[in-house]
C-alpha cells in the first residue's frame, strides 16, 4: 500500500510541474485587525473554464485539510489572451504554515503552495505531497488592503516570482506582471540560459546562454522597484544591493525573460 501511495504521489507530482498555465496568482490572509477580504486569485488562459475546479485549503499544525472552496466562471482576456478570476475564502487561517492546493476538474492537484513554511498533505486530494513554500508572508502588521502576488513577465507559473505586501488586485492582472507569449522563460530552454552564482555569496553576478546573446539586466526588488540596471559584461558587480531577494529581467534583445535572483 505504501508503494502504491508513494508511485501515486509521483505521477501527481509530475502533473503539478508540467500543468502550471493555470496557477494560484494572489493571496490575502492576514492583516492588522480583523482580517478584511481574504481570497485567492487564479491566472490563466482567456477562455479556461473553472468549473469543477477548487481550492483545498490545508492546515499546517495537522496537515489535514480544513475546507474545499469550489471555482467558477470563465478567466476573461485582460493582457494577451490571459486574464485572472478572483474567489473570497473566508477565514484563510494565518498559521506557521498554512496552504493551499489548486485542484483542476478532474481531480488533479495542479499546484499545492504553502505560506510560513511548508506542509506534506495527509489528507483529501493533496494526500502524500509537499508544499512548495512561497517565499513571502503577511505580518500581523499588514495594512488592509495588501495581498501577496506575483510579478514578472511570462505566461506560466514558473515565469513569476512572489512578492512581499502590496496593494491588492484581486480580478486584474498584477502591478509589475505582464503575460506575454513572446517573452515567456519557456522560449528560452534551448539557449541554455545561467544566472549565477544563485544565491550571490560575494557581489558578483555571471549571466551566460548558449546561442543569444544578452544586452542588459534590471534588477527590481520585492516591492517591483528598478534598483540595478547594467550592459552585461561579465562579471556583474551587485555589491552595492541589500541582501534579499530580487527579479533579474534579462534583455535579449528582440526578446526578455525574468529570474529571481537572490543576494546574501
Amino acid at each position: 500500500m505504501k508503494k502504491i501511495t508513494f508511485i501515486l504521489s509521483l505521477f501527481v507530482t509530475s502533473l503539478m510541474v508540467s500543468q502550471t498555465s493555470v496557477f494560484i496568482n494572489e493571496i490575502h490572509y492576514d492583516n492588522a485587525g480583523a482580517d478584511v477580504d481574504e481570497g485567492i486569485e487564479i491566472a490563466g488562459p482567456a477562455g479556461t473554464d473553472l468549473t469543477g475546479w477548487s481550492i483545498e485549503t490545508y492546515n499546517g499544525s495537522n496537515s489535514e485539510s480544513y475546507g474545499s472552496n469550489a471555482l467558477s466562471g470563465v478567466i476573461p482576456d485582460q493582457d494577451n489572451g490571459y486574464g485572472t478570476l478572483s474567489f473570497p475564502i473566508s477565514s484563510l487561517q494565518n498559521g506557521s504554515p498554512d496552504g493551499l492546493a489548486l485542484v483542476n476538474d478532474s481531480g488533479v492537484v495542479i499546484q499545492f503552495l504553502s505560506y510560513e513554511g511548508t506542509i506534506t498533505a495527509v489528507d483529501g486530494p493533496a494526500v502524500g505531497l509537499t508544499s512548495e513554500d512561497i517565499g513571502v508572508e503577511e505580518p500581523a502588521s499588514t495594512t488592509v488592503g495588501e495581498s501577496l502576488q506575483l510579478t514578472g513577465t511570462g505566461t506560466e507559473y514558473e515565469d513569476f516570482a512572489w512578492i512581499n505586501p502590496s496593494s491588492a488586485s484581486f480580478g486584474q492582472v498584477n502591478a509589475n506582471q505582464s503575460f506575454d507569449v513572446a517573452l515567456s522563460n519557456k522560449s528560452f530552454d534551448d539557449s541554455k540560459f545561467n544566472l549565477y552564482p544563485n544565491p550571490v555569496t560575494n557581489g558578483i553576478l555571471n549571466i551566460n546562454t548558449s546561442g543569444t546573446s544578452v544586452l542588459e539586466v534590471k534588477l527590481f526588488n520585492m516591492l517591483g522597484q528598478q534598483v540595478f540596471t547594467s550592459k552585461v559584461v561579465n562579471p556583474i558587480d551587485v555589491s552595492d544591493l541589500s541582501p534579499g531577494v530580487y527579479l533579474a529581467k534579462i534583455d535579449l534583445g528582440s526578446s526578455s525573460l525574468t529570474k529571481k535572483l537572490i543576494i546574501k
